[in-house]
């Protein structure tokens, strides 16, 4: 069940410790966990362990459901300036789609190479750069003008174990990722360059490494323009669920 909530502002104009989180909306039709979900003007996305992409508007209405990928979907992204959808799933695949259409591209990662099937946990895109993290901690980069072409860019080892997060930050100058091995990385953002120009030193890009208290399993990342990093931990930190770093 997908829940809508209203929260108290975090601005300091109300004491948010006073005012519990009210239900607003329950939204059922999944058939498995939800893994990520996503807001935009026109509704609410979501992606779930049942393979489906979902769509909702912001009355609770299902306004589309897409069988998307053969096992879990898991990453979820849109661009705002297309519209377009991104979704990452098990089955290695990462998905575009015109929610009027349904799907209209594929692009698949090269699993040859591989140490495990590489599911794509993690999305995010801005202009014309995709971002997409998988579970054998590899990071990718698409140019979505040639999405069906594939990675544009790939680091391998990007993280020791799953890229749960990441988030295109500070104007697409900044990528952050989050992962299982209880680190947090800021990479300086590559531009996606003309075709035959690749560049594989990718590597080169990685800023700083912040890392989690031990075993945390750092999962999903948020951050704003601000250098303020909030970060989801599988297993908790000193009781809690949400890491609050600063870069």
């Amino acid at each position: 069940i997908l829940k809508l909530w209203s929260v108290p502002p975090l601005d300091g104009s109300a004491d948010a410790s006073a005012v519990a989180p009210r239900l607003v909306l329950k939204m059922a039709g999944h058939t498995g966990p939800i893994v990520s979900t996503l807001g935009h003007d026109d509704g609410l996305l979501s992606t779930s362990f049942d393979g489906c992409l979902r769509h909702w508007d912001w009355t609770g209405k299902a306004l589309g459901e897409f069988d998307a990928h053969a096992g879990h979907a898991c990453g979820l992204a849109r661009a705002a300036h297309t519209g377009l959808v991104y979704t990452g799933g098990d089955d290695g695949h990462v998905l575009q789609w015109d929610l009027r259409v349904g799907k209209v591209g594929c692009g698949t990662l090269d699993m040859s190479s591989r140490r495990i099937d590489g599911p794509v946990w993690s999305l995010d895109v801005r202009e014309n750069m995709l971002v997409s993290g998988a579970t054998d901690g590899s990071l990718n980069i698409w140019d979505v003008r040639r999405f069906e072409a594939g990675p544009h860019m790939t680091l391998r080892d990007a993280h020791d174990d799953a890229i749960a997060g990441l988030v295109i930050v500070d104007s697409g100058r900044t990528i952050v990722t989050s992962s299982f091995d209880s680190t947090v990385k800021l990479w300086n953002a590559p531009e996606v360059q003309p075709v035959g120009d690749q560049h594989n030193a990718f590597a080169d890009n990685l800023r700083a490494t912040l890392a989690a208290p031990h075993l945390s399993r750092c999962t999903r990342v948020a951050c704003n323009d601000s250098q303020r990093i909030v970060v989801g931990s599988l297993l908790g930190c000193h009781g809690k669920p949400l890491l609050v770093m600063d870069f």
